[in-house]
């Protein structure tokens, strides 16, 4: 999704890598010149070998676009970036592989991703990590604005991510939970976040 100072969104889709070609080049290079910083969240990096896998080593090179095009397009034009990952395959963990791979993370020589972003945060669920950061700009920025999903905005969501089909990325399982964390962990979690980052505009 790409941002400008009207804050409207734009969502930009691209291929798997093997449908690229020139477009898609200059695509990358379009968005990497409007940019002032880049966030990947979640995001599959290349490992060692080039290739994109699940946490379990599965290879899922053929469904996913090499957006890291972007962001070293954009670092070639000094533009900072923030990776958010939970398990050592994302964008940005490429920051601390040798770590990753240390860590006992099973597959890691494999899934460790070798592409770093300037900034790095690590968390248990990625998605806690990206509601951190989106509370901490709320709070940089003195306002609730950027707040924080509510529990029934939060409930609401995972229900329709349930019902397009997705499932857990931990289980395998259609339901409302995240990385085998349940429903009730995700609202406990946004709570807290929420008290610290509404405490702090107090």
């Amino acid at each position: 999704a790409v941002g400008d100072d009207n804050r409207d969104i734009e969502v930009v889709c691209f291929p798997p890598g093997g449908a690229w070609g020139k477009r898609e080049v200059e695509r990358a290079h379009r968005i990497a010149e409007r940019t002032d910083h880049i966030v990947a969240i979640e995001r599959s990096g290349p490992g060692a070998e080039g290739g994109y896998y699940t946490m379990r080593a599965k290879n899922m090179s053929h469904l996913v676009a090499p957006l890291e095009r972007i962001l070293e397009e954009a670092r070639r034009r000094n533009v900072s970036s923030t990776g958010i990952g939970d398990g050592g395959n994302e964008l940005g963990m490429g920051k601390v592989r040798n770590k990753v791979i240390a860590s006992g993370v099973p597959n890691a020589e494999v899934i460790a991703c070798t592409v770093a972003t300037d900034h790095l945060i690590t968390c248990s669920v990625s998605n806690w990590g990206g509601y951190a950061l989106a509370g901490a700009l709320g709070v940089t920025l003195r306002s609730k604005a950027a707040s924080l999903p509510s529990d029934r905005e939060e409930t609401e969501l995972l229900e329709r991510i349930r019902q397009a089909g997705a499932r857990d990325g931990v289980s395998g399982k259609l339901g409302l939970s995240v990385d085998g964390m349940p429903l009730s962990v995700q609202l406990s979690v946004l709570r807290d976040l929420r008290e610290i980052a509404e405490g702090s505009l107090e």
